[in-house]
């Protein structure tokens, strides 16, 4: 069971879920326009092992809205002041997509907070410029800021939404449409600009990352954000960085194949507990 909880950070109020089994803390980072509840699928597995703790960004899920506020260092400030403040300690930490690149920032300007990290297929080059407009989810990112917009009724969200992405199981669906009726839509307006990311610099991050890394990295052919070149240059710019290739899914790996994803982060996060 997963209680709710919010924590002030003076700016804006963040909420978040926290599982109920004593151990080493586990931060969960969902991605852009999601909210914790994604991790829906793996929660058990993981509750299991970890002190769980899973954050809405702001403007996220039941998190409180900042019109325009929603560059990519506003999150990662939020975060490292719930990880300080309400966690207390080293934790591991999960990141999906957006939740991955704030990891990646945290980890170089605040490593003493985290002991290992996981990476689910970071848009590690992916995220401005032409890169972004290229990527096989820019349209979906798109019509979703449309259907954010509309602010529709909960049906015919799940319908349109049906109607735009029909490979979604009846449970991702509900997650989805739920996620997008909470979302402000400042948020996507925000990315598919371009000014979300604008001062975010990869290659100024991963340089800086001490801790043990695992990216696990969907195909490319199904929506998946990493290309070949983009694994070659992370593994030549971090110092413990191991990259796992999951095939059958695209840009989101846990709802799909969550046995796999949560053995695979159990392992990498048992194996670096020192």
């Amino acid at each position: 069971m997963i209680h709710e909880h919010n924590f002030d950070t003076s700016t804006v109020v963040i909420n978040w879920g926290e599982g109920p089994q004593p151990g080493p803390p586990l931060l969960l980072l969902h991605g852009i326009s999601m909210w914790w509840r994604t991790f829906t699928p793996v929660l058990p597995h993981l509750c299991a092992r970890f002190h769980v703790h899973a954050v809405d960004f702001r403007g996220h899920g039941r998190s409180g809205r900042v019109p325009k506020g929603y560059r990519w260092e506003e999150y990662v400030r939020d975060t490292v002041e719930f990880m300080r403040r309400v966690i207390g300690e080293p934790a591991y930490v999960v990141g999906h997509s957006l939740g991955a690149m704030v990891a990646i920032q945290i980890c170089a300007v605040a490593s003493d907070l985290i002991r290992a990290v996981v990476l689910e297929d970071p848009p590690l080059y992916g995220y401005r410029g032409d890169r972004l407009k290229m990527r096989p989810n820019y349209k979906l990112f798109v019509s979703w800021l449309s259907l954010a917009q509309q602010q529709l009724p909960m049906a015919e969200l799940e319908a349109r939404l049906s109607e735009l992405q029909p490979e979604l199981d009846a449970r991702v669906l509900r997650l989805r449409a739920e996620s997008l009726r909470l979302l402000d839509p400042d948020v996507l307006a925000m990315y598919v600009d371009g000014i979300a990311a604008q001062t975010y610099e990869t290659d100024q991050y991963l340089p800086a990352v001490a801790c043990p890394v695992l990216i696990l990295r969907g195909d490319p052919a199904l929506g998946g954000a990493m290309e070949d070149a983009d694994e070659l240059r992370a593994k030549s710019l971090l110092k413990q960085c191991t990259v796992r290739r999951v095939t059958g899914v695209g840009h989101g790996i846990h709802p799909y194949q969550p046995e796999l994803y949560q053995r695979l982060v159990t392992d990498h996060f048992e194996t670096n507990s020192a």
